[in-house]
């Protein structure tokens, strides 16, 4: 969920991490999501830019508007 005043959900995750860099296999899976969502691809935003592919372990987010979201 996204509103005009930026991200409303905050998700934190622990687990193992690939990297995956610009040049690197997967990023033409993740890369388009991020240009469709914000309007730009994260390696134009500057030097050394990676994505992160997590298996995650343990998962929380945070709602900074919970009265937003239906129980």
């Amino acid at each position: 969920m996204k509103s005009s005043d930026g991200d409303v959900v905050g998700i934190v995750m622990h687990g193992r991490a690939t990297i995956i860099g610009h040049n690197d296999a997967g990023v033409d899976e993740v890369e388009p999501i991020w240009r469709e969502i914000y309007g730009s691809s994260p390696f134009e935003w500057g030097e050394g830019v990676v994505f992160m592919r997590i298996e995650p372990s343990s998962m929380w987010s945070y709602a900074f508007h919970p009265e937003n979201f239906l129980e």
